[in-house]
């Protein structure tokens, strides 16, 4: 039975005085998914598993969260050259197949060096009836040895990387519902960040998956926060005074002005769209700029999704289950009341001379507080 998990971290391992802020960061988002022990070492951490585990709730809870690199189901023994052998030929048995044995000496007191260590205990665990394959093995057997213990374990588990939950602040996204903002904020994710979803709305109540969209990222997050804007009252207005081939782009700029007072609300750094160069027809590079400013000075703008290909996008989608409720028909706030062929070279002194027609300042003020 396996008695801990040993997990890796990867950009972590590169900071440099403010490492342990990082490594605090993770563990502690690893408690809010996993009961038990956790004991930080140098460059990885133990997790002591009770003999009930539930090896597969575990396997799946560290899978979703960011910051590890990968992790091992271990069996433990002394650092000692009889006590790994004797270990080694445990786990051994408990295996079909040809092995190969991959050493880490990460104690450089330990009096065997990796390659000669492999050979070796390759070599005893062939005079106990197994079989050794050095080209092309059915598995590895991993020997990690540190100085306060020896780890042997036989699967390395790929973790999503990236940075924990936490560590770069907060980040309000813009989140449509649609395949691209959800991707967003998972990619915002793994760069560290806590995430606000806010969602405009014009219906009686907010779209069913949008909640289930929410619901899914939770998985990697606990504590995102869902923040839904009624967008009826402005858009109503904005009909009214704006031409439709510029509705678009005031929508636009109103959504980001809501955002960032909700920025404002949970102190958050910086805001994110799911905003992809010339997807759609907001997304000019000129109309990117024009939608944003001057709104936006005194925040950054993120758009995680910027330079990929709309196959990539889909296919990350996939990977982490929002494409199937992404899909789903829905009544998309940005979608009404605009023409087929809206314009993609706004300049900015038109917008502000169809914004001067709107007091600005009271739909949005209005708007955030319904």
């Amino acid at each position: 039975m396996y008695d801990s998990v040993i997990i890796h971290y990867g950009e972590i391992a590169l900071k440099g005085k403010n490492r342990s802020y990082f490594e605090n960061t993770l563990i502690k988002n690893i408690k809010k998914k996993i009961n038990g022990k956790i004991i930080k070492y140098r460059g990885y951490f133990e997790i002591k598993l009770p003999d009930d585990s539930n090896l597969e709730e575990i396997e799946s809870a560290l899978k979703t969260i960011f910051g590890i690199e990968n992790f091992s189901f271990c069996y433990t023994t002394k650092t000692d050259v009889k006590e790994i052998e004797k270990k080694a030929f445990e786990v051994i048995k408990t295996n079909k197949g040809t092995f190969k044995v991959k050493t880490k000496r990460a104690d450089k007191s330990f009096p065997i060096k990796s390659p000669e260590f492999n050979r070796q205990l390759g070599i005893n665990l062939e005079k106990n009836g197994v079989k050794a394959e050095i080209t092309d093995p059915d598995y590895y057997l991993y020997v990690d040895i540190q100085q306060e213990k020896t780890y042997l374990y036989t699967k390395k588990i790929s973790g999503l990387g990236g940075l924990p939950i936490g560590v770069s602040g907060k980040c309000v996204c813009l989140f449509s519902g649609g395949i691209d903002s959800p991707v967003a904020a998972y990619q915002m994710m793994g760069r560290g960040c806590k995430m606000i979803l806010v969602h405009f709305y014009r219906t009686p109540e907010v779209e069913q998956k949008i909640l289930e969209l929410f619901e899914l990222l939770k998985i990697y997050d606990p504590d995102i926060i869902l923040e839904s804007i009624n967008f009826k009252n402005i858009q109503n207005n904005v009909i009214m005074e704006v031409s439709s081939k510029y509705r678009l782009l005031i929508y636009r700029r109103f959504m980001f002005r809501l955002a960032y007072e909700i920025a404002k609300k949970y102190k958050a750094n910086c805001l994110c769209t799911g905003e992809n160069l010339g997807q759609v027809a907001s997304q000019t590079m000129k109309n990117m700029f024009v939608a944003s400013q001057p709104i936006i000075s005194e925040i950054n703008v993120f758009r995680p999704l910027i330079a990929m290909d709309k196959t990539e996008i889909i296919q990350l989608a996939k990977e982490i289950n929002t494409f199937k409720i992404s899909i789903q028909p829905y009544e998309e706030c940005c979608s009404f009341m605009i023409p087929k062929h809206p314009e993609t070279h706004a300049q900015l002194k038109d917008i502000l001379e169809y914004e001067d027609n709107l007091d600005v300042e009271e739909l949005v003020k209005e708007t955030i507080q319904k």
